[in-house]
């Protein structure tokens, strides 16, 4: 399950290894895009999910952050979710707002 609105490219990419996921372990992969509310909605439908094995999801930074910005979720992350294996990487930058030289 993909828990953020992904633009086609990756979607492309996360089709092809699913696909290849498929062949390799003789299993249907069917790659399902679950946005909304922080990538919640999809984490929530995970989580939800037995505990077997065939629900996966692919989470990123927001995951780890949506603790900190909601107060009530229906799941704990930490508790809720075991991490398998690292499938992509990319960049991540905290920012912060720097102060006005033109205030004083």
């Amino acid at each position: 399950m993909i828990c953020i609105k992904i633009e086609l490219r990756r979607s492309c990419i996360l089709t092809a290894n699913g696909q290849w996921l498929s062949e390799r372990l003789g299993q249907q992969f069917v790659i399902e895009n679950r946005p909304g509310a922080g990538g919640n909605i999809g984490t929530e439908a995970v989580v939800r999910a037995p505990a077997d094995g065939y629900t996966l999801l692919l989470c990123g930074i927001m995951n780890a952050t949506n603790a900190a910005l909601y107060d009530k979720l229906n799941f704990d992350f930490i508790r809720d979710i075991a991490p398998v294996a690292s499938v992509l990487r990319g960049p991540s930058v905290l920012v912060g707002r720097l102060p006005s030289a033109t205030k004083k």
